[in-house]
């Protein structure tokens, strides 16, 4: 799991990060951030409870992948670096196939 630049610290992780919302006193939507019908229904549970006044708050903690659709491009050593020319091209085209 890769954070801006290294490794994420284990108080950091997603699932350590529910824990300590759980203790806050959310309910914790944990999802896959990478699939539409997790995120759409996460928001669609985090709608509901806005009109239940006796619900508690709902945080959503995503687990995504740094670089997801495009092979060369995950993980470390990309974020916060576009990719240029060859790299690119091969970028576009990997994302164009993930869709």
């Amino acid at each position: 799991v890769w954070a801006q630049s290294d490794k994420v610290s284990p108080q950091q992780t997603a699932e350590v990060t529910a824990k300590k919302l759980e203790a806050a006193g959310y309910t914790v939507l944990t999802i896959d951030g990478h699939n539409p019908s997790a995120i759409s229904d996460a928001f669609s549970q985090h709608a509901q409870a806005q009109h239940d006044p006796a619900a508690n708050p709902i945080a959503i903690v995503a687990k995504t992948v740094k670089g997801w659709g495009s092979p060369s491009q995950q993980g470390s050593g990309h974020h916060g670096k576009p990719a240029e020319k060859d790299e690119l091209t091969q970028a576009l085209q990997e994302l164009d196939a993930t869709r």
